[in-house]
Order: C-alpha cells, then structure tokens, then sequence
C-alpha cells in the first residue's frame, strides 16, 4: 500500500545513545512513544478513544523493539550517566493498544537484563534473539531484571473524534477531521467533532495534566520516564511544548512505535504560560478569548518521531 513504508536496513538500537544531556540535574527526560501498529492501522481506519484494537504481528514487534531501545540505555547495568538513564516507571493510556505496547516493551527490557543482555554491542543478534513472537509467551513484566514498572494514566488518550467517525476509512473522514483541526488552530477550542467527542480545550487540558504527572513521577524516579501515547493526541501536545500552530502540528509525522524525547525542568515555578496570543491557536488571528491561559511544564523537545530502531518493521 502507498501508506506503509517498508525499512529494509539494519535496526540501529543505538538510537538513543546519541541524544544530548539533559540540560541540568533538574530536568527530567521523557521517552513518549506512540503506540505499536493495529489492523486499523494497517487498513487506515480512524481509531480515536472509542475504537480499541490490540496490535497486530507487526504492533507486538514495534513493542519490543522500544524496549530493546530503551535496554541500550542501560549500558553497564547501573544506567551511568542521566543520558543514559533507563526508565524504572512507565505510563500508557487506558485503551488496550498502548497498554499492550508499553507492556511488551517493558517485558523486553526485563529479559534482556535478566539474560544480561543489556551490553551486547550486536544488534542483529539482539533482534534475532528478542524480536520473536516467542517473546508473545513471556508473561511477566514484573520478573527480576529490573522491568518499568507499568501505570494507566487517563490524560494519555488518544482524542475523542466521536461516534461518527471513528472506525470509518481515513480518507473518507479526513476532510471533516481538517476542517475541526483547522477550526481548532484558528482559537475556536470550543467546536466538537461532527456528530460530538472532544474539543481542543479538553484535549490541552489533558496534555498539560499529563505533562505534571511525568515530571513529577521522573523526578522521583531516577530522573527519567516512558510512557505510550496516541498520535493525534501526540501532535497536539508536541505542537502546545513548542508554540506551534495546529495547522503546521497536523503534518507531524507520528509513525507507530517511534519514540520521542522531551526534557522537563522540575524547579519550582518552571512553567510557560500559552495566551491568547500563542502560534499554537493562530497567534494574532486567534479567536480565542482574550484571557485565555494553559499552563504547562517548561518543557523542551530533544527530539522528535525517532524511528531508527523499526528498521526492518512495516511503519504506518
């Protein structure tokens, strides 16, 4: 299909190893990944928070090529240094394919540390090895090597585009999600999908909610998190920590399975405030209300829909 890009190199694992620092000992790093692939995914049928597919065959290897990633951050057992500091906790929202991905990574993660794999400098091997369905049967994500402990967090879900749109074909339902998208980056965060689901207001808010709760648990964690999202949802909160229009934040790409890095600052007062006059919702054209406000962590994007570590796996 003209949608799916076939990678036909080698996987680069390393892919996180040539991130730069955190800026400080007070900022916390984010791995926010979206999900692996479904088989809406797969034949471009709209999914949104109504709509709750598992993976397919190629989700579940999305999966756990995160968390051979994530595994490489961990390079002498020990995690040495805050660039390479392998997340102990880990968040997904409420529906079943970003729970499914973040357990299948955070499975992954656990057998290569109790097979003491975490070194092993050759990546073929390590996809060989783990990226099998063999690893399907490996139940449990809690064993003795030291997995991310797992959460639900509600505030990660992907965006509501109501009843009339969800599970329909993408390309037939495209033109209607423009034209709220394209209301949305005008400042009206108060118009709903055709036929009803979420309003921007609704969705910022949830993003800024969620952003509070993986600064605050990073910080307590180690310094560092991983947490499994939705696309829609993703862009939104990309374009929000960048004080990017709407408009320009709906061409992000967010394949399934990639991996991007955020660092938050955890000092007291650490916050932007977007007004009416932010890029996000149209800048000086926004019709927003003059007095509005979204408070978030000051927060910083590393980088942005990494995908290296897929190579090999069909991406939607």
């Amino acid at each position: 299909a003209t949608n799916t890009i076939q990678q036909t190199t080698a996987p680069n694992l390393n892919c996180l190893l040539d991130l730069p620092p955190p800026p400080s000992p007070y900022h916390v790093r984010i791995y926010l990944c979206r999900h692996g692939q479904t088989e809406n995914n797969r034949l471009r049928l709209v999914q949104g928070s109504r709509v709750d597919p598992p993976l397919n065959k190629n989700g579940k290897s999305m999966g756990r090529r995160i968390g051979l990633a994530l595994s490489k951050l961990d390079i002498d057992g020990s995690s040495i240094s805050t660039t390479t500091l392998l997340p102990k906790v880990g968040y997904h929202s409420l529906l079943t394919r970003a729970k499914e991905t973040a357990l299948t990574a955070s499975q992954t993660v656990s057998r290569i540390r109790d097979d003491k794999k975490h070194i092993e400098k050759d990546n073929a091997l390590l996809v060989q090895t783990y990226d099998t369905d063999v690893m399907d049967s490996f139940q449990d994500g809690s064993s003795s090597g030291g997995s991310i402990v797992l959460n639900p967090l509600s505030t990660l879900g992907e965006v509501d585009f109501g009843p009339t749109t969800e599970g329909k074909s993408v390309t037939e339902m495209k033109a209607g999600m423009m034209k709220t998208w394209g209301l949305w980056s005008l400042g009206n965060i108060d118009v709903r999908p055709d036929g009803g689901g979420e309003n921007a207001r609704e969705v910022l808010t949830r993003v800024s909610s969620a952003l509070q709760t993986l600064s605050q648990t990073a910080s307590q964690n180690g310094g560092s998190i991983f947490a499994v999202s939705h696309s829609t949802y993703l862009r939104m909160l990309l374009a929000a920590i960048t004080d990017t229009s709407l408009a320009e934040a709906a061409l992000f790409e967010q394949k399934n399975g990639c991996i991007n890095v955020l660092d938050i600052d955890t000092r007291p007062g650490a916050t932007v405030t977007l007004t009416s006059n932010c890029k996000l919702l149209g800048g000086p054209i926004s019709n927003v209300e003059k007095d509005f406000k979204l408070e978030l962590p000051k927060t910083s994007l590393v980088r942005m829909n990494e995908v290296r570590h897929l190579e090999g796996v069909n991406l939607v």
